[in-house]
């Protein structure tokens, strides 16, 4: 074991490192968490309190812990502070943030998703989720909900690590992989 993994106080500080997977280095994991970070400081003390969580036990947070970590840390940003900030505007404050958010882009790409749910409502539809998570399901993962339980002929397909899941009435129609999307591709390009 390295110097840095050695208890440094029982029951107190564990100082570990961090370590890297074969498809991503240590500076790829700290730049992604650099990203997510986004200079907002409870951002730093999310990310880096998940991944530590994450890690458990292990002398070594790994790749898949810094990423937990960041989708936990964004989770919790989103229910803590956004969501409590949100809910204090007025409805001018929203309208404003709405107009600002649904640009024409926008507009288009809602037109382009209900067209497309409207001309393969019927139709034997895989709906595959990768990696979307808990912070923003109303665009994704509720409507892919919705439609695998409105289509007998549809099957609802999760690609989420430690949030794959599917409501009860989609169960039998569902494929939860609770890993993360590059795990998935990774092993899709070896077949």
């Amino acid at each position: 074991m390295h110097d840095s993994t050695r208890v440094a106080r029982e029951d107190d500080v564990r100082v570990v490192e961090l370590g890297a997977s074969a498809n991503e280095t240590v500076l790829e994991v700290r730049l992604a968490a650099v990203e997510a970070i986004d200079g907002f400081p409870f951002m730093l003390q999310l990310v880096g309190y998940r991944s530590w969580n994450s890690a458990g036990s292990s002398d070594v947070i790994g790749t898949e812990d810094v990423h937990r970590g960041i989708r936990l840390a964004r989770e919790e940003l989103g229910d803590r502070i956004l969501r409590a900030t949100l809910s204090e505007l007025s409805k001018g404050d929203l309208a404003f943030l709405r107009a600002m958010a649904e640009d024409e882009g926008w507009h288009a790409a809602a037109a382009r998703y209900q067209d497309f749910v409207c001309r393969h409502r019927d139709s034997q539809l895989l709906l595959l989720e990768i990696g979307v998570g808990g912070n923003t399901p109303v665009i994704i993962e509720y409507p892919f909900w919705q439609m695998a339980a409105e289509n007998p002929r549809a099957t609802y397909a999760c690609v989420s690590l430690g949030e794959a899941m599917a409501p009860v009435e989609i169960a039998e129609r569902s494929v939860l992989l609770d890993m993360g999307a590059s795990e998935v591709i990774e092993a899709l390009r070896k077949l």
